[in-house]
C-alpha cells in the first residue's frame, strides 16, 4: 500500500480518540480503498492513476476522522467494553446449548450483535462527503423483513453521482435486530448479499465473485455488492452496503440474500430536488 495513504489513514486515526476503535477503523478505510482502487483498474485505469483517483476520492483525513470521532465516542465504547465482559460468562453458557449442524451461510446461525437506532449523515453516508467529485442524487430508505426471529431493514440509501468517473455510486445501511443478545449478527450470511435493478444491472454476492476470474466476472456481472461492518450492540447492529460503477440511476433497486432461509428488500428511488 502506498506511503501517502498510510499517511492519510493515521491523520484519520488521530482524530478518533477511542483509541480500542482505531485498529478496525483502519481495516475499514484500507479494505474501502482497496476496493475502489480494483474497481478503477477493472474499468481501465492503470496502476498509480487508479491509485491516485481512489484516495482523492477518500476526502479530507480529518474531516472524515471527526465524522468517525462522533460515532466512536469514548463514553459509548468503554460502555461498551465493560458490558461485554459482564456477559461474557453468560453467553458462554448459553453457547454450550447452542447447536450449530451445518458450517454453512445461515442467517438464523450467523445474526451478530446489534445496535440501537441513530441519526443518519442528512447530506448522505458516504466516506467521499468532502470530495467535491460527489454529488448527491437521490435518498431513500427500504422495507423490513422477518427471518428467524430477526427484523431487516435498510432505513437510509443514497446514489451518488461522481462526476469524474460518470457514473452512480450507491451506499446503503442495513439494519439486523431482534431481542436476543446472544445471537451473533449476519455478517458473514450478508457476504450472500446480490443485487439487481431497473436498468438490467446485475451485481454478484462477494461470496459467488471470488470463485470466477477477471474474465468470467465481466462476462456474467456489472460488478458486485461489498458489505462492511460498522457498530453493533446486543441488540442491533448496521453495515454499509456499497455498489460502485451504476452507469444509469435506476428506478428500483432490490437486494437478494440467498443465505438460510434468505430474504430480498426493494428499494425505489426518486430524483431527490434538495441534493
Amino acid at each position: 500500500m502506498e506511503r501517502h495513504f498510510g499517511n492519510w489513514v493515521t491523520e484519520v486515526l488521530d482524530c478518533v480518540r477511542f483509541r480500542p476503535d482505531r485498529r478496525a477503523i483502519r481495516r475499514e478505510l484500507e479494505a474501502h480503498y482497496e476496493d475502489h482502487v480494483k474497481d478503477l483498474e477493472r474499468i481501465g485505469y492503470d496502476y498509480k492513476l487508479a491509485r491516485e483517483r481512489a484516495l482523492n476520492a477518500m476526502g479530507d483525513p480529518v474531516e472524515v476522522g471527526r465524522a468517525l470521532d462522533k460515532v466512536h465516542k469514548p463514553w459509548l465504547g468503554w460502555l461498551w467494553l465493560a458490558s461485554k465482559w459482564v456477559l461474557v460468562l453468560c453467553v458462554s453458557l448459553l453457547l454450550c446449548v447452542v447447536s450449530y449442524r451445518d458450517s454453512g451461510y445461515n442467517i438464523c446461525h450467523d445474526l451478530h450483535l446489534m445496535r440501537p437506532q441513530r441519526d443518519y449523515e442528512p447530506n448522505g453516508y458516504s466516506l467521499e462527503l468532502n470530495n467535491p467529485a460527489y454529488s448527491r442524487a437521490t435518498v431513500t430508505q427500504g422495507g423490513t423483513v422477518e427471518r428467524s426471529g430477526y427484523s431487516i431493514s435498510i432505513p437510509y440509501a443514497a446514489l451518488w453521482w461522481n462526476e469524474l468517473e460518470k457514473n452512480y455510486n450507491m451506499v446503503a445501511i442495513l439494519r439486523a435486530e431482534d431481542g436476543r443478545f446472544w445471537d451473533h449478527g449476519p455478517y458473514r450470511a450478508l457476504q450472500t448479499l446480490s443485487m439487481t435493478d431497473s436498468t438490467g444491472g446485475e451485481f454478484a454476492a462477494l461470496t459467488e465473485w471470488k470463485e470466477y476470474t477477471y474474465k468470467e466476472r465481466r462476462e456474467r456481472w456489472d460488478g458486485f455488492v461489498k458489505v462492511s461492518f460498522i457498530k453493533e450492540n446486543p441488540f442491533c447492529s448496521e453495515y454499509l452496503v456499497w455498489v460502485s460503477f451504476l452507469e444509469e440511476m435506476p428506478q428500483w433497486t432490490e437486494f437478494t440474500c440467498s443465505s438460510g432461509e434468505g430474504f430480498s428488500l426493494r428499494l425505489e428511488w426518486e430524483v431527490d430536488t434538495d441534493g
